[in-house]
């Protein structure tokens, strides 16, 4: 029990600790070919399913163990530019290239893939592999790309898709996708009689047309970042669009939201990182991390490491594996003196007036307070919880 406490103690220490950091604390920067004279610029980072993380770079794809770099050998045929990378459930990997080009790594080595229909003449942003093994291939001015069946199909303005530019898709049930386009969001299917189902711009609220990027999370929600507009949540089951922010800081690149917090990449500020609360309405702003001014991408790993990319430069920090909970006042905190981790997985603790909880409920930690009569004041010592039957348990309280 003592021991738990101890852990319990660290967790609420750092938590507190880390509201007032100016940056992610643990951090470590790699730097990719410094021995180029022009180093490569890192567009893309993926982790495949060994633990390896890959790079996307201006020179090439590179393997990154944790320590070193290493590139890989391709064919002749094969650009440079590597900006997509995507591993399918069979652990085939896909690889995306600046001009439309499409290659497979095969034993180390990158190959060309051969496309019947030939391959796409813009820009590959984004390719992933959704439940049923389709392949999704977002391009800069052509549309949007599936692969089914060894066939490749193409859905672009003339099939309903509000803009041919598309910067990122994620998968959001089977058969479905989401597109981030020039021209707001677009929900499209593998369906060849009917490829794009609904779609979401200004007209409909969007609060801003040109949506960068997008982040998966918890349910049925896709968070978007936006060119002018900030970041917001999507509802895929209420097709709710994000509310407008007063958003001052520029260009979204990359979103990831973990629990309570949001990590914003930036053109110009760096890594921004905001509180949400439970209905998603409030953004507070937390800190700033500006050892890389501008980030293209992040990556959140199988450790929970937050991995940030910006020109050659490569960062890593174990910021995401402490979480912060909730914040205290003055008074509370200065008088806290007992903490208890419950069955529920709730966190219990002293208040002036008597005891809360602390409990987790749809990603966002939410505090309920529970008032003691005649307690006055007075300090409480020790909480713990015990069975009470099979149905349930008691807590008891001792000043």
């Amino acid at each position: 029990m003592l021991q738990n406490f101890r852990y319990i103690s660290l967790i609420v220490c750092c938590c507190i600790a880390i509201s007032s950091l100016a940056q992610m604390p643990g951090t470590k920067i790699f730097t990719l070919g410094s021995e180029y004279q022009e180093p490569p610029h890192i567009n893309t980072i993926y982790q495949l399913k060994n633990g390896y993380i890959l790079l996307g770079t201006t020179k090439g794809l590179y393997k990154f163990d944790g320590v070193t770099f290493s590139s890989f050998d391709q064919a002749q045929d094969v650009p440079d530019t590597v900006t997509s990378i995507c591993e399918r459930p069979d652990k085939e990997i896909f690889i995306g290239y600046s001009n439309g080009f499409i290659g497979h790594l095969q034993n180390n080595y990158i190959v060309a893939d051969s496309l019947e229909e030939g391959f796409p003449k813009a820009t590959i942003t984004k390719i992933i592999a959704d439940k049923d093994n389709v392949v999704w291939i977002a391009t800069a001015g052509e549309g949007i790309y599936y692969y089914k069946n060894k066939r490749l199909y193409n859905i672009n303005t003339a099939d309903g898709l509000t803009d041919d530019f598309v910067y990122d898709v994620c998968e959001i049930n089977s058969n479905q996708i989401i597109g981030a386009t020039d021209r707001g969001i677009n929900i499209c299917t593998a369906n060849e009689k009917n490829k794009v189902i609904s779609h979401f711009t200004s007209r409909n609220g969007l609060p801003d047309n040109i949506v960068r990027c997008l982040f998966m999370a918890e349910g049925e929600n896709v968070w978007l970042g936006m060119q002018d507009g900030g970041i917001g949540k999507y509802d895929v089951a209420t097709q709710d669009v994000p509310k407008k922010l007063d958003w001052k800081y520029g260009q979204v690149n990359a979103i990831t939201v973990i629990n309570s917090r949001v990590f914003v990449a930036t053109e110009d500020n760096g890594l921004l990182v905001f509180n949400r609360n439970a209905d998603d309405s409030i953004f507070n702003f937390l800190y700033k991390d500006d050892q890389l001014k501008k980030v293209s991408c992040v990556l959140r790993d199988h450790e929970g490491n937050i991995w940030l990319a910006g020109s050659n430069l490569l960062l890593r920090s174990s910021e995401s594996n402490v979480q912060p909970l909730i914040t205290l006042d003055k008074t509370t905190t200065e008088n806290l003196h007992s903490l208890l981790w419950a069955k529920d997985s709730s966190i219990w603790f002293n208040t002036t007036k008597g005891i809360a909880q602390v409990k987790e409920r749809d990603g966002i930690w939410q505090q309920k307070d529970f008032a003691i009569p005649n307690v006055n004041g007075a300090s409480i010592s020790t909480l713990c919880q015990i069975s009470k039957d099979l149905s349930g348990s008691e807590l008891w309280v001792k000043e």
